[in-house]
């Protein structure tokens, strides 16, 4: 998404999530936003913001995630003009680094991928790495666990059960039964082993395993997440700046300090979506981690002029 100004060098760029899924849905909605922006001071975020939302239908979901991309943008442009770092404007306090994971594990690699695809992410600074499971046999899934854990060694491993995008989700008594399976790989988290809206069975959940709990990608507003952490779902969250945006994120922060569960940012997309994440990283300690999509991991880089750089996991 991109806002241009009157001022001809500052223009913002922001990223939804959503138009991975339905690009030209994106496309029609966006455009036809333009006459609530045409004119306006991008300087007053939530004023603009105020004033693109529509009774019944921009709370949450696909409006929600589609104003998070224009969110991002202006965040963008007044940083520009304020010729400030846009973590320095989220917050007074900030940090010089915050501790990534890379993602990676797809579905179709086998066990003997697996390693050489951990072995690779280790080169490239990471000590942690987050794989899929749960469309496969369950014996081959186990097999590639193993196989990450043992080449990983004392490293971090996180694992998602994708049951938030899997068409044939898991049952309660069989996310029981496989997580305490899981927990002897000594897991960062498990993340969606139920569908994420779920909120009551991830309650239970949470007194039946120590595993810890990791879900909220697909979450718009900051009264999800809260629901979350006030009914003890999870242990992490996992807010995605280009579906939330930055001010219902920020709104997440107090409850997150109060009940002691961490952040874990989603990040998925081209490198607007791991900049947007990044500032917030950068801005708030309650960010424990940071995705890095590692399948373009390269390809991210050069676009950033390898600017990024991965040093001992942060």
């Amino acid at each position: 998404i991109n806002i241009k100004t009157n001022i001809k060098e500052i223009e913002g760029y922001g990223e939804t999530y959503l138009s991975v899924y339905v690009p030209d849905i994106v496309k029609f909605i966006i455009n036809s936003f333009v006459k609530n922006l045409v004119g306006k001071n991008p300087l007053k975020i939530e004023k603009i913001l105020s004033e693109l939302k529509i009774p019944f239908v921009s709370h949450n979901g696909l409006i929600k995630g589609l104003t998070a991309g224009i969110e991002i943008a202006l965040w963008d442009i007044k940083s520009k003009f304020l010729k400030k770092p846009l973590f320095k404007l989220l917050n007074n306090k900030y940090y010089k680094n915050v501790k990534c994971y890379a993602s990676s594990g797809a579905l179709k690699l086998n066990h003997n991928q697996i390693v050489k695809d951990v072995k690779s992410t280790k080169m490239d600074g990471f000590n942690a790495y987050k794989m899929r499971i749960g469309k496969s046999n369950w014996e081959k899934d186990l097999k590639r666990v193993i196989s990450a854990k043992k080449t990983l060694n004392r490293d971090f491993l996180m694992v998602d059960a994708i049951m938030g995008s899997h068409t044939r989700k898991w049952t309660f008594k069989e996310a029981i039964r496989k997580i305490k399976i899981l927990s002897k790989f000594k897991l960062t988290w498990i993340e969606e082993p139920l569908d994420p809206f779920n909120h009551s069975n991830y309650s239970k959940i949470k007194k039946k395993t120590k595993v810890k709990i990791a879900f909220g990608e697909q979450f718009t507003t900051s009264e999800e997440f809260i629901s979350v952490i006030k009914n003890n779902c999870s242990d992490y969250i996992q807010p995605d700046i280009t579906m939330i945006g930055y001010i219902d994120a920020k709104k997440i922060i107090p409850h997150v300090k109060k009940s002691r569960k961490k952040i874990a940012l989603h990040v998925w997309g081209s490198p607007i979506s791991l900049l947007s994440n990044l500032h917030f990283a950068l801005a708030f300690k309650e960010v424990e981690w940071i995705e890095i999509p590692y399948t373009n991991f390269n390809q991210l880089s050069k676009k950033l002029n390898n600017n990024i750089e991965i040093k001992n996991g942060k």
